[in-house]
């Protein structure tokens, strides 16, 4: 996977990237902050499982960088994970 060889350098990570990669993640809450975390981990190649009860509100798509208006009304987990297996398709998603 020459894709994320640049993470092999990263020191600060304290575990080999590689070594993430095997491992799950798991995103409590896909609102502002988890859904930008959720997108970074994606890109890493870091399989990922999203808990988040909660529907995409409208008042809200102002904070959520993964979500647009058509998204409203709908499961934040389920959508979030269609969204981010459209970008990467090396991770392992699974939304609760």
């Amino acid at each position: 996977m020459t894709r994320y060889t640049n993470l092999d350098t990263v020191k600060e990570l304290g575990e080999k990237p590689a070594t993430l990669r095997k491992k799950t993640v798991t995103v409590l809450g896909i609102g502002a902050l988890g859904s930008a975390v959720a997108e970074n981990l994606t890109r890493m190649g870091i399989n990922l499982r999203i808990i988040d009860k909660d529907r995409v509100d409208e008042k809200d798509l102002d904070k959520l960088s993964l979500f647009a208006e058509e998204h409203t009304s709908k499961f934040k987990a389920k959508e979030a994970k269609k969204l981010l297996r459209s970008e990467e398709h090396t991770s392992e998603l699974q939304s609760h």
